[in-house]
């Protein structure tokens, strides 16, 4: 057979078909024919297609972000052998507003469309032509989805077949625009950490590992992201430690800000970045630096992380209060425990292992990574009980208060024992109370103190007196410990026998009188420093009425911050049932004002005091004078001006016999040792 065969692009030509055959004979012999030739004209006719045609709607392929401008591409191709144009006879949006349609025109200019009667520029056969259609989505809500149609007719004329129609239909769906979030919980900010805890303690020179974790929770890729990380000073960034989901990537820093460009985010996708910085080592202890990450990108709004804090120096350390962190203890046991009932509070929410109590290794560590729930919402109150062999216990109140964003917090403690805190991030000794933060799964370092840490020794001038004799005692208080004891109670119980001599006490060589309460003397020193004493003197009285072989002891006790230590000294009385005479004791001292003896009056030595039987006694250097033994009854003291020093002289005038300006005294003598007071003189200085 043979004949001409139509292409595209032939319309109007006739093709002429004639058919031949053949035939071979059986002897060798062949036979031919040819038969009539056929005519057919080749006719125009119309035939396109427009794509896409989508059966329903796939978020995977068509979400876009609420609130842009969406633009929606169709392809009308041509199918036919002739050239045509196209006529949009049909464009409809199932939501949003369409606000323009253009035949594009690679290379030209786009050509706008009006429905029903804009004409595209003409398609050879084969070819196709694409409409962009613009659609505003303003006040589209997230997840609502719908078609855009469009339908397009031929415009040759004179086709076999007249004007072709066809129709394509595209979806959408508004989804949430790209937007960064944490990976494990869209209601809380982007993930950072450091070491892979919200807030750690590091030594000085120390290398932590920053970490900051974000997703594309929005239906559009986030593009041109940016990661931002303004590191505090006090830290130092290695900058090729800068890593993108565990592979090496470029960064930039400059001054203290850390920059990392990063490719474009998938809606869902997640990043991890991290690095490394290391801690100054001129960072005092305690020092909290506080660090946030910023993720950003072209389409999308900054977005800032969670803070995490890097505490200069140790912490959570229970150590030896005396010697200091070289000295942490092991098998102390901590609890956190309820203010109410002292009882183990159940720790919600915490890494696997977690107990409470808790008990320290080697290195004296402890460790409470609450839950949320248990220092979230408010103020939250604890104690810390802290016990060890060898040590006294420790009891310290625990009040944690949550930042902005939950997921730090600022530890307060104060100590319930009255003994020493550690100073934030250190080992050094304060009172308290001690605050730090934002932290997270820190509590501060404890010390703890042994037990015997006070002690108190007690001296009397003698071991034998008798009735009238002045005995003076040396209270030694010494503190073993480097930590300030605060306050000191010094207790000393008098047995019956023995008088406090009024106006005889010093503490470290200064006067302190103390508080009298019928034998028991008492003296409240404010403090006393780590590694130091105080020395407490005094003088009592042998009261004439002790029976000879009496023993004399007296205990004194000194206390101090949960402990306390004892001492005794004896005295036994010697001489007879009942003395037969009394000491009278006194001072000479100078005072402008002519009132009682307060601490800054100086004594004066040397002058002489005359006892109404002619004895005297001359003023010691500090003014003292004494008759140690005189007989029961009334005693007149006189001072001898004629011995009162240059510059001083006795106040004029006429005074009663127990006014202490007068130069004489009365001393009633009875043997009643609320009487025993020191007889005192006192002087004014000369005028100039």
């Amino acid at each position: 057979m043979a004949g001409q065969f139509a292409h595209a692009g032939t319309s109007g030509v006739q093709i002429d078909n004639t058919a031949t055959a053949t035939y071979l004979a059986p002897n060798g012999q062949e036979f031919g024919t040819r038969s009539n030739t056929t005519a057919v004209a080749v006719v125009n006719v119309s035939a396109l297609v427009v794509t896409p045609k989508e059966a329903a709607v796939n978020p995977a392929t068509d979400s876009f972000p609420t609130g842009v401008t969406l633009v929606k591409t169709f392809t009308i191709s041509n199918d036919s052998d002739i050239s045509d144009a196209y006529e949009i006879t049909y464009l409809a949006s199932g939501a949003g507003r369409i606000t323009n349609a253009v035949f594009v025109v690679p290379g030209g200019s786009n050509v706008p469309i009006s429905v029903g009667s804009t004409i595209s520029p003409a398609v050879a056969p084969g070819g196709s032509i694409q409409v962009a259609v613009t659609i505003d989505t303003t006040g589209i809500a997230v997840g609502t989805s719908f078609p855009i149609d469009l339908t397009a007719r031929t415009t040759a004329g004179g086709t076999a077949n007249g004007p072709q129609k066809d129709s394509g239909r595209q979806w959408a769906v508004a989804a949430a625009g790209a937007k960064f979030q944490n990976p494990s919980n869209p209601a809380l900010p982007i993930a950072k950490l450091v070491n892979g805890q919200p807030s750690v303690a590091a030594l000085p020179g120390a290398t932590v590992t920053f970490s900051a974790s974000f997703q594309n929770g929005g239906g559009a890729p986030a593009t041109s992201l940016t990661f931002t990380d303004t590191v505090p000073n006090g830290l130092s960034v290695a900058l090729g430690s800068v890593q993108l989901n565990g592979a090496k990537v470029s960064a930039t820093l400059a001054g203290q800000t850390l920059s990392v460009p990063l490719p474009n985010l998938a809606p869902g996708g997640t990043d991890t970045v991290s690095f490394n910085a290391v801690v100054s080592n001129s960072l005092p202890a305690g020092i909290v630096l506080t660090n946030v990450v910023s993720v950003g990108a072209a389409n999308a709004q900054p977005q800032t992380s969670s803070p995490v804090t890097v505490v200069a120096g140790a912490d959570n350390v229970v150590f030896d209060g005396q010697q200091g962190g070289s000295a942490p203890i092991a098998g102390a046991t901590v609890t956190l425990a309820d203010p109410a009932t002292l009882q183990p509070v159940r720790i919600t929410g915490a890494a696997p292992g977690t107990v409470n109590p808790f008990t320290t290794g080697n290195g004296g560590s402890y460790d409470f990574s609450l839950g949320q729930s248990q220092f979230g919402g408010g103020a939250h109150a604890y104690e810390i009980l802290v016990s060890a062999p060898s040590y006294l216990n420790r009891r310290i109140s625990l009040r944690l208060v949550p930042n902005t964003t939950g997921t730090l917090y600022t530890a307060t403690l104060t100590a319930l024992d009255g003994l020493p805190l550690a100073a934030a991030g250190g080992f050094t000794l304060v009172p308290g109370p001690v605050s730090l933060g934002p932290i997270f799964g820190t509590f501060g370092n404890i010390p703890m103190f042994r037990t015997g840490a006070l002690r108190v020794t007690k001296q009397a001038d003698r071991t034998l007196a008798t009735a009238g004799d002045r005995i003076a005692y040396t209270l030694d208080v010494q503190n073993s410990t480097q930590a300030p004891l605060s306050p000191v109670v010094v207790t000393d119980v008098l047995p019956a026998g023995l008088a406090y001599a009024h106006g005889t006490g010093n503490v470290n060589g200064t006067p302190l009188e103390p508080t009298v309460n019928a034998q028991t003397l008492v003296w409240k020193l404010s403090s006393l420093a780590g590694s130091s004493a105080a020395v407490v003197t005094y003088a009592a009285i042998v009261l004439p009425q002790v029976p000879a072989q009496t023993q004399l002891e007296n205990v004194v006790t000194a206390s101090a911050n949960g402990q306390s230590s004892t001492a005794s000294a004896t005295v036994e009385v010697v001489g007879g049932a009942f003395g037969t005479c009394t000491p009278i004791t006194g001072r000479v001292y100078a005072d402008p004002s002519g009132g009682r003896m307060t601490r800054g009056d100086a004594g004066v030595a040397s002058v002489r005091i005359i006892l109404e039987d002619g004895n005297s006694a001359i003023t010691d250097r500090n003014g003292r004078f004494s008759f140690e033994c005189v007989h029961p009854g009334q005693h007149v003291l006189r001072l001898d001006e004629t011995t009162i020093p240059e510059g001083w002289r006795a106040f004029a005038g006429r005074y009663p016999y127990d006014d202490r300006r007068s130069t004489m005294q009365l001393v009633h003598g009875l043997f009643d040792a609320g009487m025993l007071d020191d007889v005192n003189f006192v002087l004014q200085p000369v005028a100039r």
